[in-house]
């Protein structure tokens, strides 16, 4: 089962912490049990702005953020609820602004910072923590 909603759910629910949704079992109402399948967020215009799968109540499998054009904004995979996979992220003109590695919710390995110059910023990170 897919779910659409407004963007008004979707700025009402942006203004909980991620980690907090990252962190709680996401409940379907009509049954009151934890949720498996697609979730998606579509703006005033058709647009889709935000989708991923939950199994079991617990992200599971490719998320996705769009910018109100359509543009893809953002792209990571989850496992158990935590990022696990590259995480990339693209300016409205598509071009990639950022990369980062993460691995069971924590950053770990090579992170990119691409500016709208192209100029590059890199990062090392080892278990969540700047080594360089």
């Amino acid at each position: 089962m897919k779910y659409t909603l407004i963007l008004l759910f979707f700025i009402v629910t942006n203004t909980i912490s991620q980690s907090n949704l990252d962190s709680e079992l996401f409940i379907d109402i009509n049954t009151g049990k934890p949720y498996s399948g697609d979730f998606e967020i579509v703006n005033e215009n058709g647009n889709v702005v935000f989708v991923t799968r939950y199994y079991e109540g617990i992200k599971y499998g490719r998320e996705k953020t769009f910018y109100k054009s359509g543009v893809l904004k953002s792209n990571g995979k989850y496992m158990n609820g935590l990022l696990d996979s590259d995480f990339m992220e693209y300016y409205e003109d598509g071009s990639l602004k950022s990369l980062s590695h993460h691995y069971n919710g924590i950053k770990d390995g090579s992170f990119m910072i691409i500016d709208t110059d192209g100029n590059i910023t890199g990062m090392e990170y080892e278990n969540g923590e700047l080594i360089r």
